[in-house]
């Protein structure tokens, strides 16, 4: 995440240097939607690994349960 921060920056100072008001824009609009897929990615990610550790936990649980009975 850090790294693309540095390259989303590195994007904006180039399109300074050309002074091209399009290639700034084009830039930021670029940065925006990467920093939108990532976060989204991780959230999907975060979620998946919820679930996951839910599912395994009740499953470990009914076991457990069985088991006392």
């Amino acid at each position: 995440m850090v790294m693309m921060m540095v390259m989303i920056m590195m994007m904006m100072l180039h399109g300074d240097s050309i002074n091209n008001g399009r290639i700034v824009v084009a830039a930021a609009a670029a940065a925006a939607v990467v920093v939108v897929v990532a976060v989204a990615v991780e959230a999907v990610v975060v979620v998946v690994v919820v679930v996951v550790v839910v599912v395994v936990v009740v499953d470990v649980d009914k076991k457990l349960i069985t088991q006392k009975r």
